[in-house]
């Protein structure tokens, strides 16, 4: 048997993957990743051991010719898998459409099919799939299940924390760096926090790192990965509502000050933060509103000191999977 770990385009469909891997690396299985050739997948999956099956298929956009050219290389692509795919198999997706085909191959050969979906809002692949089939589904955000987090992100020893950490993900850096800019020197200047770690994304690295340089207690990077380093020092967060971020942020039990990016798709990173504001992980601040309000939320999570998290460890979380996937 072969377990087929399918996503691939960003971060958060590739990392839980990753961290799937890890917990099934010890039993004796047979895994493989699947990616797509033209996105990230290569950069962030260089350092797997594991093999990487990497597929050409473009995203699809809302014009005709790129919706013919996606529906041209789906089919073939999935003829490709239903080839592949062999009786005993198993397909486990952290959704994308970069894991549409081998799921539809999966399905047409009644292999068994687990959706990992960590936001509070369904995407379009596990929409799909639920339409023409009954795949095992698991929502650790609605559901309260474990979560697909790696190792190493699992919390650990803190280290005198006293640092706000800035998360603006891949996608919605820019906005919340010119949000942050406005008022980053009246979040020091209250005492609250000993220094900022503030992770800019590529495109803002310049900016904050020139309107900071005078400050030695502000940290500045464009990507960071090792995130367990920040985690262990942060006593609040202000970030972006993507599930990665929200799940690890109170898995580490840091309070945040959530800020949705407004154009994700199906508005999923709303749903995201209003799921966590409710089990009083953090809060709720719409970009909308502007700096003032992000100020006095930020003033509002120095002041507390936990948060009601999940009380997940490595092991539970590792057995879970493995009761799911590996049985």
């Amino acid at each position: 048997m072969t377990i087929w770990l399918a996503g691939g385009g960003t971060g958060g469909h590739l990392y839980p993957l990753v961290a799937l891997a890890e917990m099934l690396a010890e039993e004796g299985q047979t895994l493989r990743l699947v990616g797509l050739a033209d996105r990230i997948d290569r950069q962030l999956l260089a350092a797997s051991s594991l093999p990487v099956v990497y597929q050409k298929l473009s995203r699809p956009g809302r014009s005709l010719q790129r919706l013919l050219l996606f529906a041209g290389q789906l089919i073939m692509t999935l003829v490709g898998w239903l080839i592949r795919l062999r009786q005993g198999d198993r397909v486990v997706s952290s959704g994308g459409y970069g894991s549409l085909p081998i799921l539809l191959a999966a399905t047409l050969k009644r292999l068994p099919v687990t959706l990992y979906e960590p936001n509070a809002v369904d995407g379009k692949t596990v929409r799909i799939l639920a339409r023409i089939a009954t795949p095992q589904i698991v929502r650790p955000l609605l559901d309260q299940t474990p979560p697909l987090i790696r190792r190493a992100l699992f919390p650990g020893a803190v280290d005198g924390r006293a640092r706000l950490l800035v998360l603006g993900g891949s996608q919605g850096s820019r906005s919340l760096n010119h949000l942050l800019l406005e008022i980053w020197e009246k979040i020091l200047d209250s005492g609250r926090f000993a220094g900022i770690d503030w992770i800019t994304g590529d495109t803002g690295f310049a900016e904050v790192s020139e309107a900071t340089a005078k400050h030695k207690s502000v940290q500045v990077r464009p990507f960071c990965s090792t995130m367990q380093n920040l985690y262990q020092n942060a006593t609040g967060a202000i970030a972006r509502a993507g599930a990665g971020s929200v799940l690890e942020l109170a898995l580490w039990r840091i309070p945040a000050v959530y800020v949705p990016l407004p154009w994700a798709a199906d508005d999923h990173q709303r749903r995201n933060a209003g799921q966590a504001q409710q089990r009083g992980w953090g809060i709720v601040c719409e970009e909308s509103a502007g700096a003032a309000p992000l100020l006095s939320a930020i003033g509002e999570i120095g002041q507390r000191g936990w948060v009601a998290a999940p009380g997940y460890s490595w092991e539970i979380s590792r057995q879970f999977w493995l009761d799911k996937v590996a049985a």
